[in-house]
């Protein structure tokens, strides 16, 4: 299975975002990952908080 990935600085989701990639690609996990900013460092991007849609 493939995933999408969502980079963003929102404190929340775009769930408007998240349906048409649902849409578009069904067959595919969406993953949301929540950027702090100023404190975002490619080395520690495994560490962030995040969220799964199936």
């Amino acid at each position: 299975m493939k995933k999408n990935v969502i980079k963003t600085s929102r404190p929340e989701p775009d769930f408007n975002l998240i349906a048409l990639l649902k849409t578009l690609f069904p067959e595919c996990e969406i993953q949301i990952v929540f950027k702090e900013v100023g404190t975002f460092d490619k080395r520690q991007a495994g560490g962030q908080p995040y969220i799964y849609f199936d």
